[in-house]
């Protein structure tokens, strides 16, 4: 765990884009950051709204949680308090907030519907909820090789496994349904896409945080030997293998209570 941390990676882009719509007022602002990991954006944001402010960051990760303290301590940042606490059954009273963010974590977290009524409880009236999330379509081009390989030997079983680790990805209508059916009046959606590459499927298969997030997943779909190789050939004619992630930032207001 001291030598692991996914913003460099993956988060960072996501978090940069949260980090644009996210209000930097007015001061003081008491502050919740969802599904924290080992501290990003929650010690950014602390520092981005400065001293007067306090950002209390959750996350059910023990070891992330010791390493996001860590890093606060290194960095002299003591406005942010991490918690050990579940997203779904936050440990607040009601209206204490007056921001809430969440980078990359409402779309893994498996109660959503109970992690935005919370979010409606914490949030004062008028508070605003900012998330980022990847959405269906993430990797097109990884998935389309995927399919094909599995067509090819008829796997209709690995076929129908990787549609439903796909389906659990949420989608620009699912989000929109997800926040105005939990009360919250969407302000503003931004989505972009983010290209990742790779020299070629093995340094994809290799790679420590594609190992830690993804690669068990398309493994339980079917054996990937023969995905990697037919990576591999693409890659060689391609120059590289780019995959493409689309992102969405959404910033939400709470109702009035």
């Amino acid at each position: 765990m001291s030598a692991y941390d996914e913003a460099p990676l993956w988060t960072a882009a996501f978090g940069l884009l949260l980090l644009e719509e996210v209000p930097l007022g007015p001061l003081p602002m008491r502050a919740l950051d969802l599904g924290c990991g080992t501290g990003f954006p929650s010690i950014e944001l602390a520092q981005r709204l400065g001293p007067t402010s306090v950002v209390h960051a959750v996350d059910l990760w023990t070891a992330a949680l010791e390493r996001a303290r860590f890093k606060a301590f290194v960095l002299g940042v003591s406005n942010v308090v991490f918690h050990n606490a579940n997203a779904a059954a936050l440990p607040f009273g009601d209206n204490e907030f007056d921001l809430i963010t969440s980078n990359l974590r409402i779309n893994n977290f498996d109660r959503r519907n109970a992690v935005v009524q919370e979010c409606k409880r914490v949030l004062r009236s008028g508070g605003k909820l900012v998330f980022t999330t990847n959405l269906v379509g993430h990797m097109a081009e990884f998935y389309e090789i995927f399919r094909e390989v599995l067509r090819e030997s008829a796997d209709t079983a690995g076929l129908d496994a990787l549609d439903a680790q796909e389906q659990t990805r949420m989608t620009l209508a699912g989000t929109q349904a997800l926040l105005t059916g939990g009360g919250f009046e969407i302000e503003k959606i931004e989505q972009r896409t983010l290209q990742m590459r790779f020299a070629n499927g093995t340094a994809l298969f290799a790679h420590a945080f594609v190992k830690l997030a993804f690669l068990e997943g398309w493994q339980s779909v079917g054996p990937t030997q023969r995905l990697e190789q037919r990576l591999n050939e693409q890659a060689a004619k391609s120059g590289g293998l780019n995959l493409t992630i689309p992102m969405l930032a959404v910033r939400a207001k709470s109702p009035e209570k």
